[in-house]
């Protein structure tokens, strides 16, 4: 928590909205929950999606799958990140968490624990950060047989360009290769599941995930378990593009608000905040909020973007602060110190629409994801 300016609203019913959305297209999603639920708070998005009738989940690391499996979870959980301590493997372990095996260090550093565990298995398709190639799967299937405690349930890859229309062909291609190693590796593991669809994927290439027999034979690795991530917090991975339409009926479940410390005057040819970047034309209202970048409003967004206060839009002016920055009020001729300031999200009306966490992203010259994480860090409250 950073302090008791910035809180984070957090609308669960929206959650289960796009849960239920994607699922209705799916034959299974595994919801990525890794960094916190991007944000949205792990242990309650997951007893909130497990609810929902969710059976799998993939977080980062496996001390954020002892936290689920702390708090009650049941699900089947994958440890994205595989082992990073020297413990995670006995952690995994003991408290039936899959890792991600990415490599054969790894595999060995399993292994080498002594425990039956269940494990899953990363296909590099193209990403070409973590995981074993097409080439590797004859010697990976060899080594597993060699570690019969080890219990390989799951083959994953990552879709590095299913959101840009221009890289079908490179998404085509990691299916038919992810194709390819989920076949080789079921020679021996038949009863193996498969996940290769990511936010954008499971939006743009429906083929591969609905619901329908005859596309068994088609892609039957494809069909089994998308991993909605981005998507499942409402924020729509193909806007922008020609497949925007897609993605349209997610809801944004994360709104952020701060309150008003301070209004005064700012006489024409004054400056505000550290390096007087911003130096009044005329005579304006300026108030302080309270909210910088140590709570995440990131300071690139000094003197760019907006927020909503009193049924309209305020720019930003200045450099944001560490824990304050200023807006011009002008136009909120009433506004007064303890008003609500929606620095992410508010009310949609006509006068006025949402931040949203793509636009605040584009101010800040990053992406929505970042934006979520890092607003994410404040106190949450979940509304029903």
């Amino acid at each position: 928590m950073i302090n008791d300016g910035v809180k984070i609203l957090i609308h669960t019913d929206r959650l289960r909205h796009n849960a239920r959305c994607l699922k209705a297209r799916c034959r299974g999603i595994m919801p990525v929950i890794k960094a916190d639920a991007y944000g949205h708070g792990l242990e309650e998005t997951a007893a909130i999606l497990e609810s929902e009738g969710t059976g799998w989940f993939a977080i980062g690391a496996v001390d954020e799958g002892v936290r689920l499996r702390k708090a009650g979870v049941k699900a089947n959980i994958v440890a994205l990140l595989g082992l990073l301590q020297p413990e995670d493997a006995m952690l995994a372990a003991e408290y039936k968490i899959m890792p991600l095996i990415h490599s054969f260090a790894v595999l060995k550093q399993m292994a080498d624990c002594g425990r039956p565990a269940d494990i899953a298995i990363k296909c590099n398709t193209g990403m070409n950060r973590l995981g074993f190639t097409l080439e590797d799967m004859p010697k990976l299937t060899e080594t597993l047989q060699s570690f019969p405690f080890l219990r390989p349930q799951i083959a994953i890859t990552h879709l590095a360009c299913a959101d840009e229309e221009a890289g079908d062909q490179v998404t085509l291609w990691q299916i038919n290769t992810f194709s390819s190693c989920v076949s080789s590796l079921r020679t021996t593991f038949p009863a193996m599941k498969a996940s290769c669809l990511n936010s954008p994927g499971l939006l743009s290439w429906p083929q591969y995930c609905r619901k329908f027999p005859e596309l068994e034979a088609a892609a039957p690795f494809a069909l089994e378990l998308t991993r909605p991530g981005i998507v499942l917090y409402g924020e729509n991975p193909l806007a922008g593009t020609d497949r925007e339409k897609l993605g349209s009926d997610v809801l944004p479940v994360m709104e952020a608000q701060t309150s008003v410390l301070a209004v005064y005057t700012l006489q024409q040819g004054d400056s505000v905040s550290y390096g007087h970047t911003y130096t009044a034309p005329s005579p304006r209202r300026v108030a302080i909020i309270a909210a910088g970048y140590a709570e995440g409003f990131s300071r690139a967004l000094s003197n760019k973007g907006f927020v909503c206060l009193k049924g309209g839009r305020a720019p930003i002016i200045g450099r944001v602060c560490m824990q304050m920055s200023l807006i011009d009020v002008t136009e909120q001729p009433d506004t007064t110190r303890g008003d609500t300031v929606w620095i992410l999200g508010g009310p949609d009306t006509s006068a006025v629409q949402p931040i949203t966490a793509r636009e605040m992203a584009g101010w800040a010259g990053t992406i929505s994801y970042e934006v979520l994480c890092s607003l994410g860090r404040n106190r949450r409250i979940f509304l029903p």
